[in-house]
């Protein structure tokens, strides 16, 4: 064999390494996509679904609003006591399939659970509502009214306090 022979260069770019760049590459765009989508803003407001699952939308109350209705999501039924000014979390999840739509609250209270019960028992009677159920611990509340039904449960939380979740579910 003549050394003195031109071969052709070899190149750096051979199939292989270009296939391999190509995938690094887009590697590397499915992972910085994924950053910005995490990163971007996303604000939740009344009006905005903070949630869509297999046509479930959510909305979340306003908790940064100042203390009263406005801390719940649109549409909560205004004869349901809530404590809005030591509210916990407040949501609104429609099923429009199924036409129903769940309003859910949880707050905490200075007061007792006894009282807390014997306020919701109270309340409901006089708006009309039946009571269909009443479980003693942790106590819940069941009612009936027109169809629609609400419930509340009273719990003692970590804090000493009362916490209380009233769900109110809506069948149009």
């Amino acid at each position: 064999m003549n050394p003195n022979v031109d071969r052709p260069a070899k190149s750096f770019f051979s199939a292989p390494v270009i296939i391999a760049m190509f995938v690094l590459l887009f590697l590397l765009v499915i992972v910085m996509y994924g950053k910005i989508r995490s990163t971007s803003p996303n604000p939740i407001t009344q009006n905005t679904p903070a949630v869509t699952i297999d046509k479930t939308i959510v909305y979340k109350g306003n908790l940064a609003a100042a203390a009263g209705k406005d801390r719940l999501p649109q549409g909560f039924p205004v004869n349901i006591l809530i404590e809005t000014d030591s509210l916990e979390q407040s949501l609104k999840t429609e099923y429009p399939e199924k036409g129903l739509t769940q309003y859910s609250a949880t707050y905490t209270t200075v007061k007792s659970i006894e009282e807390v019960k014997n306020t919701y028992s109270s309340s409901f009677a006089k708006d009309g509502y039946t009571i269909t159920s009443e479980v003693a611990n942790p106590v819940q509340i069941y009612a009936n009214k027109n169809g629609d039904d609400v419930s509340v449960v009273i719990e003692t939380a970590d804090t000493g306090k009362t916490r209380v979740f009233v769900i109110f579910l809506d069948r149009k």
